[in-house]
Parts: C-alpha cells; sequence; structure tokens
C-alpha cells in the first residue's frame, strides 16, 4: 500500500476506535451530554451578554470607510499589473 493510504486508513481506525472507547467509556446517556452542554451554553451566552437574538443586519449607506483607506486600495490596484498588461 502506499505511504498516504496508510496514513489515513490509520487515522479512520483510530477515529472509529476513539469514537467506541467514548461512547462506552460516557458517564452519561446522548440526551444528558446534550441537556447539559446546552444548559452550559446559555450560561456563557448569559455571562457573555448575548440574550440570543440576531443581531440586526447594517444597511449599506450606513457603513462609513474612512478615506485615506479608499485612496490606499486605488493606489495599490494602480500599481499592480494586470494579467494583459504582465504579458
Amino acid at each position: 500500500m502506499k505511504k498516504g493510504c496508510v496514513f489515513f486508513l490509520g487515522v479512520a481506525l483510530g477515529s472509529a476506535i476513539g469514537w467506541i472507547a467514548g461512547v462506552l467509556s460516557a458517564p452519561r446517556s446522548g440526551q444528558e451530554t446534550m441537556s447539559a452542554l446546552s444548559s452550559k451554553a446559555i450560561e456563557l451566552s448569559n455571562i457573555m451578554g448575548f440574550n440570543g437574538s440576531q443581531p440586526e443586519p447594517v444597511a449599506d449607506s450606513e457603513i462609513t470607510v474612512p478615506a485615506e483607506a479608499v485612496a490606499e486600495d486605488a493606489a495599490a490596484e494602480e500599481s499592480t499589473p494586470t494579467a494583459s498588461e504582465e504579458a
């Protein structure tokens, strides 16, 4: 077998063995684990100040770009040769 094939076979086999070992040694059922993770995620979001709602979209007209950044971008585009100029 080629080295790359053996490597990926080893990764797949190791992943399968790890998954089986994790399932067999888990102290709680899947539903209990998901419930605990969910409650921890909610607790963390409350600590971070998120209220679970999606952020409001910003209209393009509300976005401002400093004039210096626009000038720098324009200068960079002028100094970069295009494919037709290189040929």
